[in-house]
């Protein structure tokens, strides 16, 4: 396995728990296939654990429900003033994370498309709607 950082983007391995991840609490099957990135890694060699936060859009609909609903319960909670500071769309957007602990070995990196370089794209001619080029 090659290793891993902080910050590098991962992907929960797809297999089936075994007798030790009972004992261990690092793999669950409803980790299979999460996506996310390297938050911290704790320990080093065979004690080693891996916090990933994990990418919302990966997670199960009914999850992501819950989530978001938690999220809008803490940010009801919060002062009013604190609450106009982190509404959504603002820079300070109330977020929480979703952060699972895996074992080292459970995770595999995962390579990221390349972003396009947008200002070497030429803009596209406008069209009148129909898609044939404005007069």
């Amino acid at each position: 396995m090659a290793q891993i950082k902080v910050g590098d983007p991962v992907r929960v391995v797809d297999r089936d728990p075994k007798a030790a991840d009972v004992k261990s609490a690092l793999y669950f099957s409803h980790y299979r296939g999460l996506t996310g990135k390297v938050f911290k890694i704790y320990g080093s060699g065979d004690t080693a654990e891996v916090a990933i936060e994990v990418d919302i859009e990966s997670l199960p609909e009914d999850v992501v429900v819950r989530h978001l609903a938690a999220r809008d319960q803490m940010r009801e909670k919060l002062p009013a003033e604190a609450k106009k500071a982190c509404a959504p769309g603002t820079e300070h957007e109330f977020n929480i994370r979703y952060i699972i602990l895996v074992a080292p070995a459970d995770v595999t990196r995962r390579t990221l498309p390349p972003v396009a370089d947008t200002a070497s794209i030429a803009p596209a001619a406008p069209t009148n709607g129909r898609g044939r080029k404005a007069a």
